[in-house]
């Protein structure tokens, strides 16, 4: 998933992203301007669309997220949140 998510924003054309999770997992530049901390767990239920984009600007980023957040699901962003 961690790579994905790079992926999927290096084909959108943006700058490079660094995605980690706090297990130990990488993926993108480590000198990328934007970067991701999430952990496994977090990672899976934002990549199979169980956040919204506000909820994803949440998390623990290092510069602007905002044009990343459309790349992080799989099946593209979630409109509104879930409860839980």
């Amino acid at each position: 998933m961690v790579g994905a998510i790079v992926g999927r924003s290096a084909d959108a054309g943006l700058a490079p992203l660094r995605v980690v999770t706090i297990e130990g997992d990488a993926a993108g530049p480590d000198d990328a301007p934007v970067r991701l901390e999430i952990s496994r767990h977090e990672l899976l239920r934002a990549a199979f669309g169980r956040r919204s984009p506000e909820q994803l600007g949440a998390y623990a980023w290092v510069g602007d997220p905002t044009p990343y957040l459309a790349h992080v699901a799989v099946f593209g962003p979630r409109q509104s949140p879930l409860v839980d």
